[in-house]
């Protein structure tokens, strides 16, 4: 079956740490995915979700163009960050998404860990997932500024992921 997902309902966030104690949190807000599963056999899903780079916001606009220059995501040459599904696992409400990212021009193999819900039936069917995992920003090339890099601990090097995925049969 094919899936839609409900964009009021869902997130894509990111935390990572800023000069060791406080936090940045961002999201993209342009993305979309092409799920093919049936909720009785979550194993067999198959997910390819894009998400726009120029998207992403962190309620800072100087840190906002900086992600979105040539530097960092870079969306005139990268325009779109590609997630492929290559496993699933589930163990009653847990679930475990293991699949290729590319960032840039990097893929690297990741896992996402959550839970998952259902709700209705037929048409009115709704599926609920909850995924977090972590990433080495390094290992797809996202460097925060190679000069400030080399002599301080400005942008931690994991990134957290968070994702809120509310579907709808279509």
């Amino acid at each position: 079956m094919s899936w839609n997902i409900d964009k009021s309902r869902s997130n894509l966030e990111f935390a990572v740490k800023h000069m060791v104690i406080s936090t940045v949190r961002g999201v993209f807000s342009d993305y979309d995915a092409e799920i093919l599963l049936d909720d009785s056999q979550l194993e067999q899903a198959s997910v390819v979700a894009r998400v726009r780079t120029a998207s992403v916001s962190t309620k800072d606009a100087t840190r906002d163009e900086y992600l979105v220059s040539p530097e960092f995501f870079d969306p005139q040459t990268f325009p779109e960050m590609l997630f492929r599904s290559t496993g699933v696992r589930v163990r009653g409400k847990r679930i475990t998404l293991i699949g290729d990212l590319t960032i840039r021009d990097c893929t690297r193999s990741i896992t996402l860990s959550g839970n998952w819900n259902s709700q209705g039936g037929g048409m009115n069917c709704r599926l609920q997932f909850s995924f977090s995992g972590e990433i080495e920003r390094e290992a797809f090339g996202l460097v925060f500024n190679s000069a400030v890099e080399t002599v301080s601990v400005v942008v931690g090097k994991k990134i957290k992921l968070n994702v809120e995925i509310l579907l709808v049969e279509s």
